[in-house]
């Protein structure tokens, strides 16, 4: 608070003297103990167990579990967090008629508060009964508020008997409800977290999965042809063994990252995958446009980690080792977006 204050003197007094300044970093996200920042992420402990809010150092790995327990009510597919601190998940709402629900996480306690359907729609995210680990969520540099579900309003479903792609809408925090369609992604394809930069990418996860041939809705037009911007693996890595890891059937192994365009929702590949032993299952940029993940390395044992991702190439690096987690699996990836404002500041001459 100190430093905001003789940041915006110094501002003011080169204004009285007629310069223009630059850019000013309204503020920053926190730090973790080895000087990386702090993220949220979602710890999955199995179907009946339930999932818990718990604070990452993308540092070291640490992990730091909130104090609500874990309930199926805080299972997410994915995570968000504002600039000003607020952290939102978006989950499917189960039923015979399936909706997405926007939720709101209190990032003292780790307390989640469903604060209502998204669209008018049936839709979902996708999500395996085993992991809640698809679908997106994402605030862009300027505040606007992106989710990509299934949705199954006409415009998602394409002229497909039921929705068949995760679709991209633009949400209103304080009216899901009103959700505004924007663009179909990938027809046939899982969605894996969905991230914004300052810079104005967007960018998602992309696995082509035949276990999932509906996604959630129905089966894909015979006729429609193998698409690049999904991993050629489909899905199939190795198989993760021990603790609540074997209920994960491999889920994303080497998906594709995909720049989503957030103006009609389309997917560019970037690469031909993020590595055949590793699953991403939130995917972050920084403020400085570093892009963070967290998921799994495959292996023997498979391990949780922290990853890096070139966001040229689409290759992940394999960080530090998750501790302190107790045997959950990690879902979703939140740190706060804090982008360099310019300052509108026309210059004022005395003499």
């Amino acid at each position: 608070m100190i430093l905001r204050r003789v940041v915006a003197a110094a501002a003011a007094s080169l204004m009285a003297c007629g310069v223009v300044t630059g850019a000013l970093v309204e503020s920053a996200p926190s730090v973790g103990a080895a000087g990386g920042p702090t993220a949220y992420t979602i710890q999955f402990f199995g179907r009946e167990e339930g999932c818990q809010l718990a604070t990452v150092d993308l540092s070291t790995g640490a992990v730091t579990a909130l104090p609500t327990a874990a309930s199926r009510g805080a299972c997410v597919g994915d995570l968000t967090e504002t600039a000003d601190g607020h952290v939102y998940g978006v989950a499917t709402v189960e039923g015979a008629a399936p909706t997405v629900h926007l939720i709101q996480f209190d990032t003292a306690t780790g307390l989640p508060t469903d604060l209502g359907r998204i669209g008018t729609s049936t839709a979902s995210l996708g999500t395996s009964p085993a992991y809640p680990a698809y679908g997106g969520i994402t605030f862009d540099a300027t505040g606007r508020l992106f989710v990509s579900m299934i949705g199954d309003d006409d415009a998602c479903k394409n002229g497909q008997s039921s929705g068949d792609a995760f679709c991209l809408y633009q949400v209103d925090p304080a009216n899901p409800l009103s959700a505004t369609f924007k663009g179909l992604g990938t027809l046939t394809t899982n969605e894996q977290a969905l991230t914004a930069s300052c810079d104005g990418r967007m960018m998602t996860l992309a696995d082509a999965d035949p276990g999932f041939n509906s996604l959630q809705f129905g089966g894909a037009a015979a006729s429609q042809a193998t698409d690049t911007t999904t991993s050629t693996t489909s899905g199939d890595g190795v198989a993760p063994q021990g603790d609540v890891t074997a209920q994960v059937l491999a889920l994303g192994a080497n998906a594709i990252l995909n720049l989503r365009d957030p103006s009609n929702g389309a997917m560019t590949p970037i690469g031909t995958g993020v590595g055949t032993d590793s699953e991403l299952t939130g995917l972050e940029f920084d403020s400085s446009g570093k892009l963070w993940a967290i998921g799994s390395q495959f292996g023997a044992p498979t391990v949780n980690r922290i990853f890096t991702v070139d966001p040229t190439t689409g290759v992940a690096t394999a960080g530090p080792a998750l501790s302190g987690d107790a045997g959950g699996l990690p879902a979703g990836l939140a740190l706060a977006l804090t982008c360099p404002v310019a300052l509108q500041v026309a210059p004022t001459f005395t003499g």
